[in-house]
């Protein structure tokens, strides 16, 4: 399955999931995902060490997300082609506008190996009955901005390989 059907299949999944919210309400909590960040902390040799997969998401809304334990997560996914696994979850309750959360996930790499990871993909996972709870503040709108994907190849090309 390519990227880009995956990310297209995600956001299909979770606007179903979340009632699609077609027409955001004004002042509604807005989750998205920011960025997927790749950082080198340690190398090894010229070609391997230690990297960070640093995921970013922030309420752009106007208002503060609340909602209950258990209802929403932040997940970071590593794939191929072949299969994809979630590596690391931060679980939240609460997002005050404006601000962020992270997830972050470290992994061996070598730059010289074949079979490098073809792609992460960090989403905000809501429970699929959140627009139903009477819960305005947890009504997160839009969904279409809850998945985000970086080609894994993207970390051979990180500044401090062969140092």
């Amino acid at each position: 399955m390519n990227t880009r059907l995956l990310l297209a299949l995600g956001v299909a999944v979770l606007a179903l999931s979340t009632g699609g919210c077609p027409i955001c309400p004004e002042g509604s909590p807005n989750l998205a995902v920011v960025r997927i960040d790749y950082e080198i902390i340690e190398t090894t040799s010229a070609t391997s060490g230690t990297v960070r997969v640093t995921g970013v998401i922030t309420n752009s809304g106007t208002s503060t997300y609340d909602s209950g334990a258990g209802q929403q997560s932040i997940q970071l996914y590593e794939g191929s082609n072949l299969q994809q696994a979630p590596v690391a979850q931060t679980d939240f309750e609460d997002l005050a506008a404006g601000a962020t959360l992270t997830v972050t996930y470290e992994t061996e790499w070598s730059t010289s190996n074949e079979f490098i990871p073809d792609y992460y993909v960090l989403l905000i996972n809501l429970d699929p009955d959140l627009h139903l709870d009477g819960n305005e503040a947890n009504d997160e709108c839009p969904a279409t901005d809850n998945l985000l994907s970086r080609p894994g190849s993207e970390v051979n090309d990180l500044p401090g390989w062969g140092s």
